[in-house]
């Protein structure tokens, strides 16, 4: 008789057991676990590692005065919930609106009162995240490179969604920093205008990079984009550089090492040219090609959205 009530009572306990195991997994694969996620996006692991930023690592300063957090998502995001000490750039205030080409860089009075509300200076680390695979925050990196800015500057790998997915809790109270600002002074060695690409066609030291999905690539703007792209480009696609799955996540570095074109070698000092569909996916190529340790790279601002657009452009079919 008590060997009937073991039974019982274990086939009770184990019941729901069973039912929960299935559900722990679950949450360690959606990368709950902080440990797992620190170790599998470690910025050591990428030959510019410098640039990335884990959300255990920005945890770990979320006190420190001397760092500046920027979202760069959508307000009503940022509204809902947003990492602690954060301050919101709207990523559309960040280009010219009265500029026939869309997502150049506006103008240099519209960059100080983004970089004084921001409460930005040049003693300050910045890190920057979003919710949208990091193409805004990568924008914001290279904005405040093509200004001058030679601070450390950090893109939080896999966004908002690594943080929440790492454990750690969003706020919704509102930080409001100082006013700050920064010198501005063009910097060369991250801008080129369109003139320069079309000299570095035929430049065997130079490669052109061709950043636009497949889908960008087709895209026509209701027929003012031609369909092409710029001559000797080479293709390497912004969206398959992230990780599959809920948190977009930049691939590891031997992935991402795997899908560079043959003519693309970091090891090199070869000069590069990206550009995207417009000047803010194109700089999402140019921070991933940084991230693999590429040392002189410019991103073409004005990208497919101003060449595509200009009949007197050279273009040859998409390879």
């Amino acid at each position: 008789m008590v060997q009937l009530r073991v039974k019982t009572f274990s086939r009770w306990v184990l019941f729901p057991i069973l039912l929960i195991l299935p559900l722990l997994a679950a949450c360690n694969t959606n990368g709950n676990s902080s440990a797992a996620v620190t170790e599998l996006h470690n910025p050591d692991t990428y030959p510019g590692g410098d640039l990335l930023i884990n959300a255990t690592d920005l945890y770990a300063r979320i006190d420190d005065p001397d760092l500046r957090i920027i979202d760069l998502g959508e307000i009503r995001s940022f509204r809902e919930g947003h990492i602690p000490g954060a301050v919101h750039v709207w990523w559309q205030d960040t280009i010219e609106i009265h500029n026939e080409v869309y997502g150049m860089m506006a103008d240099e009075e519209t960059r100080d009162q983004i970089f004084s509300e921001a409460g930005l200076s040049s003693s300050q680390d910045i890190v920057v995240y979003d919710d949208s695979g990091g193409m805004d925050a990568a924008r914001f990196l290279w904005l405040l490179d093509a200004v001058g800015f030679d601070g450390n500057t950090f893109l939080l790998n896999g966004g908002r969604q690594a943080w929440e997915a790492a454990g750690y809790s969003l706020t919704t109270d509102r930080y409001r920093p100082s006013a700050g600002g920064l010198e501005q002074e063009p910097n060369y060695e991250v801008l080129i205008g369109q003139g320069e690409v079309q000299s570095a066609i035929d430049d065997p030291d130079t490669v052109i990079v061709d950043g636009r999905s497949r889908e960008d690539q087709r895209e026509t703007w209701f027929d003012r984009l031609r369909h092409g792209q710029i001559p000797s480009s080479i293709h390497f696609p912004r969206d398959q550089t992230l990780q599959d799955g809920q948190v977009p996540y930049f691939k590891s570095a031997e992935e991402l090492q795997d899908m560079l074109p043959d003519e693309l070698d970091p090891d090199t000092d070869q000069t590069v040219i990206a550009y995207g569909l417009h000047g803010v996916k194109g700089a999402h190529t140019w921070f991933t090609l940084k991230l693999l340790g590429f040392e002189n790279v410019r991103m073409y601002d004005g990208s497919w959205a101003e060449w595509g657009a200009d009949p007197d452009l050279p273009i040859e079919d998409v390879e």
